[in-house]
């Protein structure tokens, strides 16, 4: 048995596996044997982590704090990331059970990042997307009104005036900007194919292009064709609905829920 000690997220633990372990087995040996690494861990898998060895790996001996040692631990100078799929090996010639050795980190989040763009370089768009209701599930007009910072609540087809949020015009006149894209690169693609059977509503949206690349992307074309085959379809079933949380699971299982998100999404957190 190969013994030493590894950090998750902030925490220290002792690891004891198999001589011919993977790196992956760190992981379940963590999950089964460690109720703190279980709590830690809790759904997640094995490959949601980055595995990072410390190329010099770090004393714990009983005159050194913990909090000490897994400060030292965290210093990404030291790092170098390894597969999961690597023997322990990997980590060096010869460990030690004084030694920490490996460090566990959470695999950044795509959904989290782009959220973190938002905030960075659309924070206009970004303080509009936030809303906070009375009662969860029950969205109101009052709802909507009391989100509006001082701001109005323009409807379809009223006149812009001079206090349109500057932003909102440019999502306008984005969308009513014909989308371009080449034959050659779309014809393999079935969410193409697809598309082009609402033909009307294709060429008013999209148009070719003899240049190399187009604009769109395969799941813009998946995306055209869940708006009017499935989203568009059931919304006018349940527009006359009073729950909101009906018609907005409507717009999640289209369009939030995998192929579109890059992995699976966490739970939905409501904030009241």
């Amino acid at each position: 048995m190969i013994e030493f000690y590894a950090v998750l997220k902030t925490d220290l633990f002792f690891v004891e596996v198999s001589d011919d372990a993977k790196i992956s087995q760190v992981f379940r040996y963590l999950k089964s044997e460690s109720a703190e690494g279980d709590r830690i861990f809790g759904s997640t898998k094995y490959d949601q982590y980055e595995y990072y060895k410390l190329k010099n790996p770090v004393l714990f001996s009983d005159d050194r704090a913990t909090a000490d040692v897994v400060k030292d631990c965290l210093d990404k100078n030291n790092w170098q990331q390894v597969s999961h799929l690597r023997s322990l090996k990997a980590l060096g010639p010869t460990l030690s059970n004084s030694h920490v050795h490996l460090v566990i980190q959470p695999r950044a989040d795509p959904a989290q990042a782009a959220i973190e763009d938002l905030k960075a370089n659309y924070a206009d768009i970004f303080s509009c997307l936030q809303i906070v209701v009375s009662n969860l599930q029950r969205w109101t007009l009052e709802d909507v009104h009391n989100n509006l910072e001082g701001g109005r609540l323009w409807h379809h087809g009223d006149p812009h005036g001079g206090d349109f949020p500057v932003a909102i015009t440019g999502i306008e006149e984005a969308l009513a900007e014909l989308r371009t894209f080449t034959v050659t690169q779309a014809q393999s693609n079935t969410d193409y194919q697809h598309a082009c059977s609402y033909d009307t509503h294709f060429n008013d949206m999209f148009e070719q292009t003899q240049n190399q690349w187009g604009d769109v992307t395969n799941r813009e074309f998946a995306t055209f064709f869940h708006v009017l085959r499935c989203f568009d379809e059931d919304s006018e079933l349940i527009k006359s609905d009073s729950s909101s949380a009906l018609k907005a699971s409507n717009f999640i299982v289209y369009f939030i829920l995998p192929s579109f998100f890059s992995s699976f999404t966490p739970h939905f957190e409501f904030k009241q």
